[in-house]
């Protein structure tokens, strides 16, 4: 638990530009409950590269219901979606 009574887990997007051009990438959690941190100084992937981006993703202890929630991020460039992450909250549940 994090000293605001949150709780959080860490994941890493892996990223892979399959074009021929230099982009940037930015994440965003699919639902509101949940806070995306990035870890990251440099949201850039290079050509024909693999990125692998390490997120925390908090969430409010009175948010939490369930031990198991799903998280789904999704990865933007030129705020188009261009994948979705998609995996499990773990979390002891408070109420």
């Amino acid at each position: 638990m994090n000293k605001d009574s949150s709780i959080s887990n860490l994941y890493t997007i892996k990223v892979v530009n399959k074009t021929f051009h230099r982009i940037q990438i930015k994440a965003r959690s699919a639902n509101e409950n949940q806070e995306l941190i990035i870890l990251s100084d440099s949201l850039w992937v290079e050509p024909g590269h693999l990125r692998s981006l390490p997120v925390v993703v908090k969430m409010s202890k009175k948010a939490i219901k369930e031990n198991s929630l799903p998280v789904q991020i999704n990865i933007y460039s030129n705020n188009e979606v261009i994948g979705k992450a998609q995996n499990t909250f773990l979390a002891p549940v408070y109420n």
